[in-house]
């Protein structure tokens, strides 16, 4: 049994770490009804972090019902099968799942055990799997009860002598998922020692393939050939974007993160069209850049003093951007959501971005 068994086991019996409501009737603003059509559904944060909210807004009309109930400061959703699942990240490591509508309390909550920091959640082969990102093992919970039913030991899937997985994104083909290893020494500076993508059978519970990627890794969804993946290098090669085929066991690069100068905060892409969110050198401003991934070539859209720290695309073609507070002028910062129509390489709303009482912090579609 691996270090995260014990840890899951003991705190997966007992009540999560923080309670599922907030005040006395657990959200704070029960008014708000459940909006028609498809959605976009969002974790908020205070600017000092202290405190975050839940929202949903149109994709239709962009109408936002904000505040519909508390999280922490580090708080994150992923939307599998029309059920949501938020994630209480560092300090609070615990899982809720909500029946959209139904937000006075979750259906279950569940701790992950103290400081395993649960980073992302995806159902494959009837479990839902959690990643963790201060731990050595993927967590198997039932996905309607929230009980623990086994785990997917990742502890062979890092550099030998190197630092915990640190698993982050998960994505799922059929049954198999794949997972993104940053790969960085948290007790050394968090120095890059090489990431990795690993290949998990969602039947079997066991790592079927492994992909070294550079350090600082993130894995997104894709409708290409493959998946993408951003990274600091891969190969000595210098950071950029790559797409992974799984099934030709090949990595290709498709942008050279050079000409984007050097670093990347995330990427989304439908299809050839993609958005890249770049950062300066010292992280005083940030640039949205559209990259045809066919040819390589790329678009600047614009700079920005906000964080853009992510982006998603949804079926209509559209990069939601989230942006937050920057270092460089805050006070004059529109934190939102900014949303790209990537055909055309054109914000749809340059000028006034889908706001909310706090800061954007995550989001995913419903």
């Amino acid at each position: 049994m691996t270090r995260a068994s014990h840890t899951l086991w003991m705190a997966l019996t007992t009540v999560g770490l923080m309670a599922c409501k907030g005040g006395e009737d657990g959200i704070l603003d029960d008014t708000n009804p459940v909006a028609e059509g498809p959605l976009a559904v969002v974790t908020t944060v205070a600017q000092d972090y202290a405190t975050g909210g839940f929202a949903t807004v149109s994709l239709d009309d962009w109408t936002v019902n904000d505040n519909l109930f508390l999280t922490t400061g580090d708080a994150a959703v992923s939307v599998n099968d029309g059920v949501i699942y938020q994630l209480n990240r560092y300090g609070y490591d615990n899982l809720r799942r909500y029946t959209p509508g139904e937000w006075a309390a979750p259906m279950w909550e569940r701790s992950t055990g103290d400081r395993t920091n649960p980073y992302d959640a995806a159902t494959c082969a009837g479990k839902l799997f959690v990643s963790l990102y201060n731990d050595d093992a993927l967590a198997v919970l039932d996905p309607t009860t929230g009980d623990l039913l086994s785990e997917v030991d990742l502890s062979e899937a890092v550099i030998q002598g190197g630092p915990e997985p640190e698993a982050t994104e998960i994505i799922v083909r059929g049954d198999s998922l794949y997972v993104a290893l940053n790969g960085l020494d948290q007790a050394n500076g968090w120095e890059s020692v090489g990431g990795a993508v690993v290949e998990v059978d969602c039947v079997g519970e066991a790592v079927t393939g492994r992909w070294a990627v550079g350090g600082n890794t993130e894995l997104h969804d894709w409708d290409g050939a493959g998946l993408l993946v951003s990274s600091e290098s891969i190969d000595g090669a210098g950071a950029g974007v790559w797409s992974l085929d799984p099934d030709e066991d090949e990595l290709t690069k498709l942008i050279d993160g050079d000409r984007l100068g050097g670093a990347i905060s995330d990427v989304a892409a439908a299809g050839v069209d993609a958005l890249i969110l770049t950062p300066s050198a010292d992280y005083a401003t940030f640039t949205m850049t559209c990259a045809d991934l066919a040819t390589g070539a790329l678009t600047e859209l614009g700079t920005f003093s906000e964080y853009l720290p992510k982006v998603e695309v949804n079926d209509r073609g559209e990069a939601w951007v989230i942006a937050r507070w920057g270092w460089a002028d805050p006070t004059n910062d529109k934190p939102g959501i900014y949303v790209v129509d990537l055909a055309t390489c054109a914000l749809k709303n340059p000028d006034d971005p889908i706001t909310f009482t706090l800061a954007p912090y995550d989001l995913d579609w419903l």
